[in-house]
């Protein structure tokens, strides 16, 4: 089964869900944004739903996931908010956040997920020059605005990702009234929704749908959403084994929508997938003798290896990546990207691990947009 259209991380939002809503709530230390759910949308005509591709039938249930807590001053609000440019054809924006660290806030009020239509993602790294360690990333969804976000935080790492703009609920309709205070303080939030991206360690996270996963609340963990974790691990996590540390103390809950899987590596060439079968987590870190890895819409855990080559999207990554041995640069990743690219891809993005760089690609428009850590 190949997933070629998307349901949003319904409950992946639902720990930025459980909460960034909204309203702010003033405080000594500056404001706090909780994160919310993205506005509903219908299922776009012609897509996939749940109950054809074979998955069960999603339901908008209470969120128990904790929502992530960003903290930032008045001033360093109002020099994000001023960052925000547009810039080419098709276009991207940019923002530039500070404030402190991610952390995971209290508990806060059962709160409802959404429900959209499942959709695909294709991620990879390749690994085999240690000279240069490239992720590469598609991001396949509803055609909304998409911005690049620059986080500087007080305690902890620069990062650097992508966020849906969506997400914060700044659809294409509403994007031209980003000028109204009201509207243009969405943008906040988007340092809390990113769904790929690298930290100055060198370390990148990225995800992607997996309607298999189940996640079930494992005792001593932390419950927050797919989307809430990302954030997480670039604040809090400098390698791979600092992610995957970050996934064992949390558990992560995808109520009102579908399951999620990871990809994470680092500038050291180590990576590794994360998945969940029926509530547990499933590790396969790359092996010596093979410089890549690659993840799509299937769950590998649970996938044979001969029946791997079923995805033509893997597959293609799969040849690829074993014939240049896992060697390739920021226009080899773009190509690769090119080539498994699906009507709805949004971005391509091209991470240099090594370098700390990032190369993107808006929609199928020709312009590369060039960004460091």
């Amino acid at each position: 089964m190949d997933v070629t259209r998307r349901t949003v991380l319904g409950a992946g939002l639902a720990a930025v869900a459980a909460g960034v809503a909204g309203c702010a709530a003033s405080s000594a230390s500056g404001t706090v944004i909780h994160p919310e759910h993205p506005p509903t949308s219908p299922t776009p005509t012609g897509s996939t739903s749940a109950a054809t591709t074979g998955a069960a039938p999603t339901t908008a249930g209470p969120s128990a996931a904790r929502p992530l807590r960003l903290v930032q001053t008045p001033a360093q609000e109002r020099a994000t908010l001023a960052s925000w440019r547009s810039t080419g054809d098709p276009v991207l924006h940019e923002l530039r956040w500070s404030g402190a660290l991610a952390e995971v806030d209290a508990p806060a009020a059962a709160s409802r997920a959404d429900t959209r239509t499942p959709y695909g993602c294709t991620l990879f790294v390749a690994a085999g020059d240690p000279g240069r360690v490239m992720v590469g990333r598609n991001f396949d969804w509803d055609p909304n605005p998409a911005a690049v976000v620059r986080s500087r935080t007080d305690r902890g790492p620069r990062s650097i990702g992508m966020c849906d703009l969506s997400f914060v609920e700044l659809p294409t309709a509403e994007l031209p009234r980003v000028g109204v205070a009201a509207v243009r303080r969405r943008l906040l939030r988007a340092h809390g929704r990113v769904v790929d991206g690298m930290n100055q360690h060198g370390l990148f996270i990225g995800l992607a749908a997996d309607l298999e996963a189940r996640s079930v609340a494992r005792p001593g963990t932390i419950v927050v959403g797919g989307v809430g974790i990302v954030r997480l691990v670039l604040d809090h996590a400098k390698d791979v084994r600092g992610a995957l540390a970050m996934f064992e103390r949390h558990s992560l809950e995808f109520a009102g929508g579908p399951g999620l899987h990871y990809l994470v590596a680092d500038r050291s060439g180590a990576s590794a997938t994360i998945e969940l079968v029926n509530g547990r987590l499933s590790v396969r870190e790359r092996a010596a003798a093979t410089p890549w890895q690659c993840l799509e819409n299937f769950q590998l855990a649970t996938t044979p290896p001969a029946a791997r080559d079923e995805h033509p999207r893997y597959t293609r990554c799969r040849e690829q990546l074993t014939a240049s041995q896992g060697r390739i640069d920021a226009d080899g990743a773009l190509r690769l990207l090119d080539d498994v690219r699906q009507a709805d891809t949004q971005w391509s993005a091209a991470y240099d691990l090594t370098a700390g760089t990032v190369v993107v690609r808006r929609l199928a428009g020709r312009q590369l947009h060039r960004y460091s850590v």
